[in-house]
């Protein structure tokens, strides 16, 4: 079934995945940790409005990450505080 307003669909579609990967934020697997890093890189300058309803719980899950054990993934959270200057 074809989306009836384009716009509309794609602001749900990263509405749906932007709760998705607050949770993977906290998965024991680096690669799901990495991956919601690198789709919130993407889509950040967008302001979903997920985002802006759940901002406290974003942030804290950042700070959460800016710590973690992984190198690949503190340095996606260097790139976010990059994309957001």
């Amino acid at each position: 079934m074809p989306c009836p307003n384009p716009a509309f669909c794609f602001f749900l579609g990263i509405t749906f995945l932007w709760f998705l990967c607050e949770e993977f934020f906290q998965s024991s697997h680096t690669s799901l940790r990495k991956l919601s890093l690198g789709f919130v890189n993407q889509y950040i300058m967008l302001m979903p409005s997920a985002l802006f309803t759940s901002m406290d719980q974003y942030l804290q899950g950042l700070f959460i990450l800016a710590n973690d054990p992984a190198t690949e993934v503190r340095k996606l959270v260097n790139a976010f505080s990059f994309y957001c200057y």
